[in-house]
């Protein structure tokens, strides 16, 4: 599947993004990410299954329960749908790329991380985590997806 290509391009930016201090690299490395995230979706659908005519009936399928069902597939309609919208219409980011989280030690010593080290989103279903916490999960779920649609 070419949409397997895109996936592990995909895996690749979120690696990328993982290690990245500089904002502007990272929101670069932020939108590739979402963007490949979301591409997996339309590589399936576009190239995939003309590609293998068995698979168009099965992608038809998947598509419409993931469309009928949107709490169970909350992370697509909720983070890599939602995001590459808000990211790709109005280059609009939802997570804060200048959050310092401040650690408390048991010794009541507190410091602050640096930038980039702690991205949280800022609302939605998603408020609060890290939004490379949350790519990775959308990673694994269209591994799960790909996986299911080969089978």
């Amino acid at each position: 599947m070419k949409a397997r290509q895109v996936l592990d391009d995909c895996r690749k930016a979120h690696s990328l993004l993982e290690h990245e201090d500089d904002p502007q690299t990272f929101r670069i490395l932020f939108v590739s990410a979402l963007t490949l995230c979301r591409a997996v979706g339309h590589v399936l659908d576009k190239v995939d299954t003309k590609e293998d005519p068995r698979l168009k009936e099965s992608v038809q399928r998947w598509w419409s329960e993931l469309n009928s069902d949107k709490t169970k597939n909350a992370i697509f309609h909720n983070f890599i749908d939602q995001q590459r919208n808000s990211i790709l219409k109005e280059y609009h980011f939802t997570h804060d790329d200048h959050a310092q989280a401040i650690i408390v030690l048991p010794s009541m010593e507190s410091f602050s991380l640096g930038e980039l080290l702690f991205c949280p989103i800022i609302d939605g279903k998603y408020a609060g985590e890290d939004c490379r916490d949350i790519l990775y999960e959308a990673i694994q779920w269209w591994a799960e997806q790909l996986d299911r649609l080969e089978n």
